[in-house]
C-alpha cells in the first residue's frame, strides 16, 4: 500500500526532491541538446546545399526565348526526386508566387512564399554563422524549413531580366522532429541511455547519502516518540497532565521526522508549562494546607490540653459533674482530632495511589440502603429524615466497593451537617442512558452499557454562588448557617471527588438558592 506523502520520511522526501530536480534539469539539458543538435544539423545541411539552387539554375535549367521550358523543368524535378526524395523544388515569380513545383498535385497548401527569408539568404547566406535561415514551407502554412534559392534571370546571365526564383526546400515533407531524430540516430539514443543511467546512479547515490545523513534525525524522532508514549502512559489518571501530553485527536501526528520532532517538542513544551502551573498551584495549596492543618490541629489539641490540665490542677476541687463535663469535651476534641488525622491520611493515600482499583460488581441500590441505615441514629438525633429513592434495582455497577462506600459516607455526613431540623436527605439511585466509555481499559466496563447515577439531595439552605466553585477544595468550609456544627474537617468532599476521579467519574453539585444542594456522580 502506498503511503500518503504526509507520512513519508525526510530521507524519502529528499530523495523524491532530488529525483524531481534531476528529471527537471535532465529534461531541460536533453531538450536543449536535441534542439541545438537539430539546429546544428540544419545549419550543416543548409551550408552543404547552399549552392544547390544556383547550380540547378546555371547548369540544368535551360531557358528559351520566352523563359523556362516546361519539359526541361519536369526533367529536373524527376531527376531530383530520384536522387533525393526529401528535396522539393519550386519555381517562383519575382513576387514569390508559386508557378511550378515538384510535389504531387494537391499537396501544396501555399500560393506564395515570403520573400524576406529569400532576400536574407541571397544577401547573407555566404556567411555560415548566419545559418540556418528558415523559409516558408509550401506544404504546411504553419511550418518553416531550411532551403536553397537562386534567382532566375533571362538568358542565364547575371544582368538579364528577372524571371523569378528557383526555391529548393531541403528537408522536404519528412520533417526532422525530435522523435525522428531519436528514432533515426543511434548516437542520440546512446546519449539518452547515458543520461538516464546517470540520473539513476545520481538518484541511488543521493538516496543512500540522505539515508545516512538523516540516521541520527530518525533515531532522535523515534526516541522522542517513545518518550512521548511513556509520558502519556504515566499521565493517565491525571487529567491536567494527560491533556498536555496527549496529541490532538489522540493520534500520532502525520509527517516526517522533523514534523514529529516539532509535534513532540510542542507537546513537551505544553506539558512543561502545565507542570509549572501545577507546581505553582500545588505550592499555593501546600501553603494553604499547612496553614489549615496547623489551625485545625491546633484547635482541638489546645482544647484537649486545656481541659486535661484543668482536670490535673483541680483534681481534688472539681465536682463529679464538672469532671464528667470536662472529660466529655476532651473526648470530643480527641475524636475530632482523630477524624482530622484520619481524613488527612485517607486523602494522602488516594493522592499517592498507584495500585489498581479492586473492582467488583455489586448492587449500588443495596450499598446506598446500607450506608443510609448507618446514619439513622445521627439523623434521628438531629430530627432529620433520610429517605432512599431506589428507582433502579438492583443497579449493578463495577467499581471499588470500599471507595464508593466512603464517597456515600462523606456525602451523607456533609448533608446531615447542613440540613436543619425537620429537613430531609434523599439518597437516589437510578439508571440513565449509556454515557461515553470513560472507564474502558480501567474497570473493564464496556461502552454502551447503562449508567447508574447516584444523587444525595438535602433540604438545607444550599450553597452560595461564591462558595460553590470551591466546595471541593481541601479544608474549604465556606460560609455557614449560624446553627451548623463544626464537626467537619473540610476534607470530606475533596476525598469523595478524588475517589471518583480514580474511577474516571466526576462529582458535581447543583444548589439553587434556598433549595438545598444536590451532589451527583455516575458509574
Amino acid at each position: 500500500m502506498i503511503r500518503p506523502l504526509a507520512h513519508v520520511s525526510i530521507s524519502t522526501r529528499l530523495t523524491l526532491a532530488l529525483l524531481a530536480l534531476l528529471l527537471m534539469f535532465g529534461g531541460v539539458t536533453l531538450g536543449v541538446t536535441l534542439v541545438t543538435n537539430h539546429l546544428h544539423g540544419q545549419q550543416l545541411q543548409q551550408e552543404l546545399n547552399r549552392d544547390l539552387a544556383r547550380q540547378l539554375v546555371e547548369e540544368q535549367l535551360p531557358l528559351g526565348q520566352n523563359g523556362i521550358r516546361r519539359e526541361a523543368l519536369d526533367a529536373i524535378f524527376h531527376q531530383l526526386m530520384v536522387i533525393n526524395p526529401d528535396i522539393e523544388v519550386y519555381l517562383l515569380d519575382p513576387d514569390g508566387a508559386i508557378l511550378e513545383y515538384s510535389a504531387p498535385p494537391g499537396r501544396v497548401q501555399r500560393t506564395h512564399v515570403a520573400l524576406g527569408p529569400i532576400e536574407d539568404f541571397l544577401r547573407e547566406g555566404a556567411h555560415s554563422r548566419n545559418l540556418p535561415i528558415l523559409g516558408d514551407d509550401p506544404r504546411d502554412p504553419g511550418r518553416r524549413k531550411i532551403f536553397s534559392v537562386a534567382p532566375v534571370l533571362e538568358g542565364g546571365g547575371s544582368s538579364g531580366r528577372h524571371l523569378g526564383y528557383l526555391y529548393v526546400v531541403l528537408a522536404g515533407e519528412q520533417v526532422e522532429s525530435m522523435t525522428a531524430m531519436v528514432e533515426g540516430s543511434n548516437i542520440v539514443r546512446l546519449g539518452l541511455w547515458i543520461v538516464g543511467g546517470s540520473l539513476l546512479v545520481a538518484l541511488v547515490s543521493g538516496g543512500f547519502l540522505f539515508r545516512r545523513l538523516t540516521r541520527r534525525l530518525r533515531s532522535l524522532a523515534r526516541e522522542m516518540g517513545e518518550f512521548q508514549a511513556e509520558l502519556q502512559a504515566s499521565s493517565r489518571g491525571r487529567p491536567a497532565l494527560a491533556e498536555a501530553a496527549e496529541p490532538a485527536g489522540g493520534r500520532r501526528p502525520a509527517g516526517d521526522e522533523i514534523e514529529l520532532l516539532r509535534s513532540s517538542f510542542r507537546h513537551m513544551a505544553e506539558r512543561i508549562e502545565q507542570q509549572i502551573e501545577l507546581l505553582r498551584e500545588n505550592d499555593r495549596l501546600r501553603r494553604e494546607l499547612v496553614a489549615n492543618v496547623s489551625h485545625d490541629l491546633r484547635t482541638p489539641i489546645t482544647h484537649l490540653q486545656g481541659y486535661l490540665e484543668t482536670l490535673q490542677l483541680k483534681e481534688g476541687t472539681l465536682a463529679p459533674e464538672e469532671r464528667r463535663e470536662y472529660l466529655e469535651i476532651a473526648t470530643q476534641q480527641a475524636e475530632r482530632l482523630g477524624r482530622l488525622v484520619g481524613d488527612l491520611f485517607e486523602l494522602a493515600k488516594l493522592d499517592a495511589r498507584h495500585a489498581p482499583l479492586e473492582i467488583e460488581t455489586f448492587s449500588m441500590a443495596e450499598l446506598a440502603q446500607d450506608v443510609a441505615q448507618k446514619f439513622r441514629i445521627p439523623a434521628q438525633q438531629g430530627e432529620v429524615r433520610i429517605e432512599p429513592d431506589l428507582a433502579a434495582s438492583p443497579a449493578l455497577v463495577s467499581a471499588d466497593l470500599d471507595l464508593i462506600e466512603r464517597v456515600l459516607d462523606n456525602l451523607i455526613d456533609n448533608a446531615l451537617r447542613h440540613t436543619p431540623e425537620g429537613g430531609t436527605i434523599t439518597v437516589g439511585v437510578r439508571e440513565t442512558a449509556p454515557g461515553p466509555d470513560r472507564s474502558a481499559g480501567r474497570t473493564g466496563q464496556r461502552g454502551g452499557s447503562p449508567a447508574i447515577t447516584v444523587e444525595v439531595r438535602d433540604t438545607g439552605p444550599g450553597i452560595s454562588a461564591e462558595d460553590l466553585p470551591h466546595i471541593f477544595d481541601r479544608f474549604y468550609r465556606g460560609s455557614r448557617r449560624p446553627d451548623a456544627t463544626d464537626a467537619g474537617t473540610g476534607l470530606g468532599l475533596a476525598i469523595a471527588r478524588r475517589a471518583l476521579e480514580l474511577h474516571e467519574s466526576d462529582l458535581t453539585c447543583e444548589s439553587p438558592p434556598g433549595q438545598g444542594a444536590t451532589f451527583r456522580f455516575e458509574l
